[in-house]
């Protein structure tokens, strides 16, 4: 099963408090700092370390950004600076008076909230064809809940076996089989 990088690879951010986003450090344009899109600009940047609050306010329901720079930019980082720009304009924030909180989203499901059931549902999508469309369709055979459990430890490589105890830094006085003495005791060995 294929994951990601990390959480922001599923989830996106959604600015509602622009008091608690660092401007460049967060991820919250295309998750992805803008201090890691635009380094450059981030080099000479005077709202290193500042909150969207710092470097913008509104006006007449509208957010105005003030960037501030240590330098007159080059031209060609004042091309980088309209894209910035462009960037941040195109974001929307919470209107001022509206109560909305920082929140993520699940990619997979634009409209919903991130909840754990959503990360569920996906991984569950993204495991079509493998062990979780197996288990999908073993869950409904009328079996005890012990044999589902059982077979879902098995198939996870989660059964407590010497070599997955090995793997948590625990100490043995031997990792092989205590049935037969040959060989490492695995899932596979076992099954």
């Amino acid at each position: 099963m294929e994951w990601g990088n990390d959480f922001e690879d599923k989830a996106r951010r959604v600015v509602g408090d622009e008091k608690e986003i660092k401007l460049g450090e967060d991820k919250w344009v295309d998750n992805e700092s803008l201090k890691q899109k635009f380094p450059r600009l981030f080099s000479v940047s005077l709202d290193v370390g500042h909150t969207l609050s710092q470097v913008g306010a509104w006006n007449d329901n509208y957010w105005s950004w003030k960037l501030g720079w240590r330098r007159t930019l080059f031209v060609w980082e004042s091309s980088q600076a309209d894209q910035l720009s462009q960037l941040l304009d195109n974001k929307r924030l919470a209107k001022e008076g509206e109560s909305m909180t920082n929140k993520w989203i699940w990619r997979d499901t634009m409209s919903t909230v991130y909840t754990v059931k959503a990360t569920y549902n996906h991984l569950k999508g993204v495991e079509q064809g493998g062990v979780g469309d197996f288990l999908a369709k073993f869950q409904k055979l009328k079996t005890l809940p012990s044999m589902q459990v059982t077979t879902w430890r098995v198939l996870t490589n989660i059964v407590a076996t010497k070599d997955n105890i090995l793997r948590h830094d625990l100490v043995l006085v031997s990792n092989l089989c205590p049935l037969c003495g040959e060989e490492v005791e695995t899932v596979n060995h076992l099954c």
